[in-house]
């Protein structure tokens, strides 16, 4: 027996949702009975009461995304509501210069698709067995660059050209957005600093000067004072740590470096000469 009062009565379960969504729900012929078996009289209850709508489905859309151009590689990638089986596309820079991959320079990341790329530029995804992208996002392909191909530094690159296809065969409508995967940028320019150190002076009287420097050196020449008291230091002598540098020092404070070949030093660091010191006895 239900007493006297209000709450819930029962759960309906209804059959084929999918065909009823949406539909509005109406009671026909309600029959309620006392406890004896009688039926009551009357019975109030609304004609039909509206079911809330299901929500819309999400919007089609299939977004692509091309990243810089990182260690001689591209990665394409997807973001999509929609299957596809194929597409196509076309790597240049900005100015419209197409990128020259290799034949084997596409690297798919479904191994259910094929990738077939050329010296223009043009990336071809395709599946031999009906094969299709499922929703979803990730990486598309990977694209690798010969090593002889070296843009210019900060080179934006785009797609174009591009075309995705449905697995019945339809065009995709693809948003995409150059945003100018650029190439690595360029190195900084030197400085033009040359720091030079020496060591302590060891037991037979020689110490070594070395070098750090981000630029060419074609030549030197430095007084060389003892730390305390900034007195002149006397040298006899120094051999250069390259065979084309010549090194001079002595019998003064005075050491110099000079190429008669015209050849500079490198730009790096490592030992510049190793110096002799006079007699100080």
């Amino acid at each position: 027996m239900v007493p006297a009062g209000e709450g819930e009565l029962m759960t309906v379960v209804v059959e084929d949702v999918q065909a009823n969504a949406g539909a509005d729900l109406c009671l026909d012929t309600v029959i309620l009975s006392d406890p004896t078996a009688t039926a009551i009289e009357p019975v109030s209850y609304p004609v039909c009461v509206a079911s809330p709508s299901p929500p819309p489905p999400p919007p089609l859309s299939l977004v692509i995304t091309l990243s810089g151009l990182v260690s001689n590689t591209f990665t394409v990638s997807y973001d999509t509501t929609i299957p596809f089986a194929g597409y196509q596309f076309t790597v240049a820079e900005t100015d419209g210069t197409p990128v020259p991959f290799n034949t084997d320079g596409g690297v798919s990341a479904f191994p259910e698709l094929s990738v077939s790329v050329g010296a223009t530029g043009t990336v071809v995804g395709f599946s031999l067995t009906a094969a299709t992208i499922p929703i979803g996002s990730g990486v598309l392909v990977t694209l690798t660059v010969p090593t002889d191909y070296n843009p210019a530094s900060n080179t934006a690159f785009c797609l174009k050209d591009i075309i995705f296809s449905s697995p019945s065969a339809e065009a995709i409508p693809v948003t995409y957005e150059c945003e100018g995967g650029f190439a690595p940028p360029a190195p900084p320019a030197p400085s033009g600093v040359i720091v030079v150190t020496v060591t302590s002076i060891d037991a037979n009287g020689q110490f070594v000067m070395s070098y750090s420097s981000d630029v060419l050196i074609a030549g030197y020449q430095m007084d060389v004072y003892e730390n305390i008291g900034q007195q002149p230091l006397i040298l006899e002598s120094a051999v250069s740590a390259f065979n084309f540098i010549t090194a001079s020092a002595g019998p003064s404070n005075v050491m110099i470096g000079f190429s008669l070949s015209a050849t500079p030093i490198p730009s790096g660091s490592g030992e510049l000469a190793t110096v002799q010191i006079a007699d100080q006895s």
